[in-house]
């Protein structure tokens, strides 16, 4: 549980800093939203892991939180590397 707290935090750290640094709206309203969205999302995936049982035994929960995780990196690679996005990005950045 320590390690995952602690890479929780460092991740957390860093999706604040850069939401609240990229964004010139007010900085307690920005935290406010991304916390909410925050809490939303662990509650969503903690209701769907409930539903799918992985409460019931260890290796239940092992296998619906490691299918999600193996696919996160091919999504996180196809976001990032897609051209077309990055210059639809890069051109908003302009404006």
């Amino acid at each position: 549980m320590s390690v995952y707290a602690f890479g929780f935090g460092i991740c957390n750290a860093t999706l604040y800093r850069i939401t609240l640094f990229s964004c010139s709206h007010g900085l307690g309203a920005i935290s406010a939203m991304l916390g909410m969205v925050s809490v939303s999302v662990f509650s969503i995936g903690g209701s769907l892991l409930a539903m799918a049982g992985a409460g019931d035994s260890l290796s239940s929960y092992i296998i619906a939180v490691a299918i999600p995780a193996g696919f996160a990196p091919f999504l996180i690679i196809n976001l990032l590397s897609d051209k077309k996005n990055n210059s639809v990005v890069a051109e908003s950045a302009n404006l």
